[in-house]
């Protein structure tokens, strides 16, 4: 209890270990032949952290807010991203 706020929080921690590393996509346009085209991307490390973490306040049994990170860090390249959550129920 923070201030009358029930606050609880998570973290979480993972490996992943990619087989398959190639970025390449190919495509072709139905409406003209022989028009398919590839596309390569970097590629990506073989092995990678997966770290999250979040916070939830519930200020009563209806209303709720949680906040979250999500992560993958490796060698030589990183992602980060985030969600805020408001939660209402009737």
């Amino acid at each position: 209890m923070l201030g009358g706020v029930a606050v609880t929080g998570y973290v979480r921690a993972a490996w992943a270990h990619y087989f398959r590393r190639d970025a390449d996509l190919t495509a072709s346009l139905i409406g003209l032949p022989g028009a398919s085209f590839t596309a390569t991307g970097a590629q990506a490390d073989r092995n990678s952290a997966l770290v999250g973490a979040g916070v939830i306040a519930r200020f009563s049994e209806r209303v709720s807010l949680g906040l979250s990170l999500d992560s993958e860090l490796s060698a030589n390249s990183s992602r980060i991203g985030g969600s805020a959550q408001l939660r209402i129920s009737f």
